[in-house]
């Protein structure tokens, strides 16, 4: 791509707009009487008789790398790493794969008793408690199944675009297993904590565990709720609610595909537990949920890439030079309103860049994307300069195939000294109401534009998809 494209202009927006219009207005017809269903389940609990609950949780596998797994492989026989995540082997074949083995261990672990499940269906209080810069938090939530409906609905809203690949995979293991391992981690808005008063009368019994786990970030707590009266007025309390997907884009639409597939070969006969899915629910506005940027580098990029870069960043954004890295931080905090984004160049050019004139980089952005998308910094990172400054491709970004996502600004840093990356970029958090403004628009941003802590653990409750 030559310099000269970037200044073509684009064409289509009021048809864009019409057409928006057009769809949000056959929503509402469409999904008017629509609202949230959860439903209490039969969970499958380790035994706490026979197993160290410590030792056999995890973090969600999405986070998970190689040296984590061969950790919690190590940590236990029982860890729920061979389930949610068991290890590949050069000689896997379509009979003896991951998958398989991870259908055959839990077949084993329930004969065994290792697993058990609960006799009446119930819900869920979660809890995590955990210090963060040396302050006291807890992340409270809701442990429910949840009647799956389109996105489109509003019942359920994302707010990430989604990748073709861990959709396949967890399918995968939604098939062999018959199993939901992780939760879809939502949240919901309740201001008063109307909702928590009411649950936090449920924590006068004992917790079905008290699980003190350093190496995995706290104290985990859960209770369960079995009692019919409680539970419906729970499920009224939801009814009216709106559930904006924090992590778990994947699962929701792995979930929706497991759905088809059993509509399509049972037909009415199908298991009604396969038309609902695993959520935790969370307070938007609790001060436990912690959101977080996830950054980026590139690598591999031609001499012509990093030149057109570099020339499109001068003519399209202001840029403030800093002297540091503490420097570019604080700089793009600062100045977190007019979208910036941190730039890191290998010969240590540190530069907070910022749009000059918007005007002049909205035909970059795709038709239909509201004004509000485009001022979020990590889709201005996307559409002007991964996909038109550096010429990256939907494709090549979805296969990451010379970009990484990356959570701590430290490793980007890192990067670029080590010559592992030839630019980096640095975003700033998303705040939560920024998140429920666009998820409320049906704006979705590129994938991994979020990183929400604590993350939920994966091990205490299991949703099975089959009676």
């Amino acid at each position: 791509m030559t310099i000269a494209i970037l200044y073509q202009e684009a064409a289509g927006k009021n048809r864009a707009s019409k057409k928006k219009d057009k769809i949000d207005n056959f929503n509402e017809r469409k999904y008017d009487e629509v609202m949230l269903k959860i439903y209490p389940f039969k969970a499958l609990r380790y035994n706490k008789n026979k197993i160290n609950i410590e030792q056999v949780l995890s973090a969600p596998y999405d986070i998970i790398d190689t040296d984590e797994q061969t950790e919690l492989y190590a940590r236990a026989k029982q860890n729920i790493i061979r389930l949610i995540l068991g290890k590949v082997s050069d000689t896997d074949t379509a009979e003896n794969n991951r998958y398989t083995r991870a259908k055959k261990t839990l077949a084993a672990w329930k004969e065994n008793e290792i697993f058990i499940q609960d006799k009446d269906p119930g819900l869920y209080c979660y809890e995590h408690h955990f210090t963060k810069d040396g302050k006291q938090f807890v992340l409270r939530g809701l442990m429910a199944t949840m009647e799956l409906v389109d996105l489109e609905a509003g019942i359920i809203v994302p707010h990430e675009n989604t990748l073709k690949g861990p959709i396949e995979d967890r399918l995968k293991l939604y098939e062999a297993c018959e199993c939901q391992f992780s939760a879809i981690y939502t949240l919901y808005a309740d201001k008063d904590a109307h909702i928590e008063t009411y649950i936090d009368q449920v924590k006068k019994q004992p917790p079905l565990y008290d699980v003190q786990a350093e190496t995995l970030g706290g104290n985990y707590q859960l209770w369960g709720i079995y009692d019919k009266e409680t539970i419906k007025k729970l499920q009224q309390l939801f009814k009216e609610k709106t559930l904006y997907i924090a992590d778990g884009h994947h699962r929701y639409k792995t979930a929706r595909q497991y759905q088809e597939k059993q509509q399509a070969s049972a037909g009415e006969t199908q298991n009604e537990l396969a038309n609902r899915c695993f959520v935790l629910m969370a307070n938007l506005y609790d001060e436990g949920i912690h959101i977080y940027p996830t950054h980026r580098s590139c690598f591999d990029l031609s001499a012509r890439q990093l030149d057109n870069l570099t020339k499109g960043l001068n003519i399209y954004f202001k840029q403030d030079i800093c002297t540091s890295k503490d420097e570019l931080k604080k700089k793009i905090s600062e100045k977190q309103a007019e979208s910036a984004i941190g730039v890191i160049f290998p010969d240590r050019r540190y530069i907070c860049i910022s749009v000059k004139d918007w005007a002049q980089v909205n035909h970059f952005f795709k038709e239909g994307i509201s004004d509000d998308l485009k001022q979020v910094d990590v889709t201005l990172l996307h559409s002007v300069i991964l996909e038109a400054l550096l010429s990256l491709t939907p494709s090549s970004i979805s296969k990451q195939e010379n970009l990484r996502y990356i959570k701590d600004d430290k490793q980007v840093f890192q990067e670029i000294e080590e010559g592992k990356a030839q630019v980096g970029f640095l975003l700033n958090a998303l705040p939560l109401e920024t998140l429920k403004k666009l998820s409320d628009n049906r704006d979705k941003m590129p994938q991994k534009s979020t990183y929400f802590e604590p993350k939920l653990i994966t091990g205490l409750v299991i949703n099975p998809l089959s009676d």
